[in-house]
């Protein structure tokens, strides 16, 4: 019976992620002007995490023009992205912002990814590992590159095996 549930929470999920992708309701949401350290502590206690997992914040005061709620869940996808495809229980995810420009940088000490599947990854219903493996849609990482564009940015990942874990770059328009 516990299969059944299982799977049929994984149909709704699916369900929930296609309905926001086919879904324009967060085009609506306006920019404002936000402080970047603090929108990142605020998304990060709303954020559910394994207690295996460190969230290093390195984190400089920035303004940028950002929809707020559209960023908080996009930050929620990376953060929850990184602990999920980590390939192990514990580890550390780093989210900084040190250096010129609008840019968030999300990065873990995880597996990695295989430069061939560096773009691939943001394709609708992508994923490295079967289902029955890692949990999830395959669309979390397509809605949030698709939600930066739509504020002027990007996001992006880098990634060497050899090196272990991936960065994500996520850009915008820095402002008052």
């Amino acid at each position: 019976m516990s299969d059944i549930k299982v799977n049929a929470q994984r149909a709704e999920n699916l369900i929930d992620a296609t309905r926001e992708l086919c879904t324009f309701d967060w085009l609506e949401e306006p920019s404002a002007s936000i402080e970047l350290s603090d929108a990142v502590r605020e998304a990060l206690v709303e954020f559910p995490r394994s207690d295996g997992f460190e969230i290093d914040l390195k984190m400089k005061k920035q303004m940028c023009k950002l929809p707020p709620l559209s960023f908080n869940s996009v930050l929620r996808a990376l953060l929850e992205n990184a602990c999920k495809h980590h390939g192990s229980d514990v580890g550390i995810v780093r989210v900084t912002n040190i250096g010129t420009g609008g840019a968030l940088h999300i990065q873990d000490d995880g597996e990695g990814i295989p430069e061939c599947y560096q773009e691939t990854i943001f394709d609708p219903f992508s994923a490295l590992k079967p289902r029955d493996v890692v949990e999830g849609s395959g669309l979390g990482l397509t809605i949030a590159r698709r939600r930066a564009e739509l504020w002027g940015g990007t996001l992006s990942v880098v990634s060497d095996c050899d090196c272990k874990g991936a960065t994500f770059r996520l850009t915008f328009a820095e402002g008052p």
